[in-house]
């Protein structure tokens, strides 16, 4: 039964009040003004983006120790599926996929074979969803736009709507490729890897004059950066981390109660 207001005989206006307590929730200490809430006009349900996850659904993902989950019955929440054809590139092609592999292998400098092809198709996946995201940040509505400043910085949310990681993967490719033909190779793979080391130096933070860019430093600093976040989200980086999190714990775990505390 649905409670209604002993003075109006009308029901309360649970979806606004819920809308504002989630939003103002997650952005909590971070000085959004006051008058952005006052503009909220009452929707029939929670504005698209403001929801709370299903505490069910998360706890079947986070208690399950296996790489995939089985889904539950109507559960709204994306899990990875197992994949039984071999992987194709979403935005590169096969030629240029491959010279990103290989990148991201010399930049995690281990030989785990899966770790770098899991890097290498995050990266595709970053490139591909780019213009989707890019045209999704630069018609947000103001009042989401704020908030997300308001939690995230004018940088990075500046960063969505500007960022182009094709045209810095297109003409980072051919600067390396161009770089290859100087050594007298006919493309990046083609080089020893001694060169491709010393290719990857001349562009990297480590290089003598680090004020310099041009396309190839650009391509390394995007690459440096998606392939660190998806070594460290993938299960080797999180286990090299010690990562306690993605988990239900009885206490926190580290927190040793014999332990003794200086003074």
């Amino acid at each position: 039964m649905t409670e209604k207001n002993s003075k109006t005989g009308k029901p309360p206006d649970f979806s606004r009040r819920t809308a504002l307590i989630t939003i103002g929730e997650s952005v909590a200490g971070f000085g959004v003004a006051s008058r952005a809430w006052a503009e909220i006009k009452a929707p029939a349900a929670l504005p698209p983006g403001v929801y709370e996850p299903s505490s069910d659904h998360l706890g079947h993902a986070l208690m399950h120790s296996g790489r995939f989950h089985s889904i539950p019955f109507g559960c709204p929440t994306d899990y990875v599926r197992p994949r039984s054809e071999p992987f194709l590139p979403l935005y590169f092609s096969a030629a240029e996929f491959a010279v990103i592999r290989r990148l991201a292998q010399l930049i995690l400098g281990e030989t785990l074979p899966n770790t770098t092809e899991e890097a290498a198709q995050w990266v595709d996946l970053r490139v591909a969803s780019a213009a989707s995201v890019r045209e999704a940040a630069r018609h947000l509505d103001p009042l989401y736009r704020s908030l997300a400043v308001a939690y995230y910085g004018s940088g990075k949310v500046t960063a969505l709507e500007t960022a182009e990681p094709e045209k810095t993967c297109r003409d980072g490719l051919a600067w390396l490729a161009g770089a290859a033909r100087a050594r007298g190779s006919d493309g990046f793979l083609s080089v020893p890897e001694e060169q491709q080391l010393v290719i990857l130096d001349s562009i990297s933070d480590g290089r003598p004059e680090r004020q310099n860019e041009n396309a190839g430093t650009r391509l390394f600093a995007f690459l440096k950066a998606e392939v660190i976040r998806a070594y460290y989200t993938s299960d080797t980086g999180l286990k090299e981390l010690n990562y306690k999190g993605n988990a239900f714990y009885a206490r926190s775990p580290g927190c040793d109660s014999k332990t003794k505390q200086s003074t």
